[in-house]
């Protein structure tokens, strides 16, 4: 009897032990399943957030006179070379461009277009009205240099040679861009870039041409890019004690595009991608001077000392080379009809696969 008593109590402390070694497998199994569902759950809202917004166009921005503000557009054309007067016109002096990176001032110009005018102003001087298409008849062409390239221009009169020589308080004058006997090819280093172009025999010198821009026809730049370089700007001058400033604008990055509905930095991968019937090829990431430590507002070079955003960006996107990179180089690939580009418009992104043969992959960790 004693025997019997003890193994009946031996087997219901086995029965038991099982009992609990089931509870627990049944609660790991639920917990897999309760992971595997949320897991799921957050893949398919993942894709279907993807599918409810759209990459868009946010703003279009052209820059009429080079290295000056900008105008923020509704709608925009595009011809064979790049947005309508975008870059058109160019401030020289000794016959050799002008740019931010020396002369910071320029970030006060700020030009406007009224009727056939591009009118000019500045603080402290009257407006300067300059016709929008200069007789070419009447106006003899001259040569500029902007970087290495020689290009025909427009002298733009003696009225604006006044009014910036004295804003500038140098010899400065206005030039543009004839509509005839103008001719700037993009560099086949950048050409070399684009999908299916593998020697400079594969590129016409009529393709890709592009006006006062320093290297493509357009840049294009995510917002969200934007942001995460302020976040890490915020952490960089927490780290070191610093008082934080506000946030950066487009403004310093100057897009031609600045686009939505993207992850930081997607718009690196992008080989080619649409708008309507619009197609543009990308040809490099952007190259970043010392020009973005201006502040646009009041035309002052590192206004804080602290060489942002470039000390940020050689933290995570610094190529072998020691160049920082930020938005992307393109060029329209579709044809020379005008074609009109509109704030809102969907971006179809055909081949995520860019890789640039002028440095090394970006690190965005």
């Amino acid at each position: 009897m004693d025997n019997l008593i003890k193994s009946f109590g031996n087997s219901n402390v086995a029965l038991g032990g099982a009992l609990i070694t089931g509870a627990l497998l049944v609660l790991l199994a639920n917990k897999y399943i309760q992971q595997t569902q949320q897991s799921t759950n957050s893949n398919n809202n993942k894709l279907k957030k993807i599918r409810e917004y759209p990459i868009r166009v946010q703003k279009i921005i052209i820059y009429p006179i080079k290295s000056c503000r900008g105008i923020e557009l509704t709608h925009g054309q595009v011809d064979k070379i790049g947005f309508v007067n975008d870059r058109k016109w160019m401030l020289i002096h000794n016959n050799r461009f002008m740019s931010q990176r020396t002369t910071p001032k320029l970030a006060l110009i700020t030009p406007r277009f009224e009727g056939e005018n591009l009118v000019i102003s500045a603080p402290g001087m009257p407006d300067l009205f300059v016709p929008i298409n200069i007789n070419a008849e009447t106006t003899p062409t001259m040569k500029a240099t902007i970087w290495k390239h020689e290009v025909n221009v427009l002298n733009c009169g003696e009225e604006s040679h006044e009014w910036f020589s004295k804003f500038m308080e140098k010899d400065v004058s206005l030039v543009q861009v004839p509509r005839e006997n103008y001719n700037r090819q993009v560099e086949y280093v950048y050409l070399q870039n684009i999908k299916g172009i593998n020697a400079p025999s594969d590129v016409q010198t009529s393709d890709y041409q592009f006006r006062l821009c320093d290297a493509g026809q357009i840049m294009f730049l995510g917002q969200a890019s934007i942001d995460e370089l302020n976040q890490r700007i915020n952490e960089e001058r927490a780290k070191r004690g610093e008082k934080q400033q506000a946030p950066l604008t487009w403004e310093r990055f100057r897009p031609n595009l600045l686009i939505t509905g993207t992850e930081a930095f997607e718009e690196d991968d992008w080989s080619q991608f649409r708008i309507g019937s619009l197609q543009f090829a990308s040809i490099d990431h952007t190259g970043r001077c010392k020009l973005t430590t201006v502040e646009p507002s009041t035309g002052v070079l590192n206004p804080y000392e602290d060489d942002e955003p470039l000390r940020t960006l050689k933290t995570f996107r610094k190529a072998v080379d020691n160049s920082v990179y930020l938005g992307v180089l393109g060029v329209r690939q579709d044809g020379s009809d005008l074609v009109d580009v509109s704030v809102g418009d969907i971006i179809e992104v055909l081949s995520n696969d860019f890789v640039s043969k002028n440095h090394s992959v970006l690190n965005s960790q």
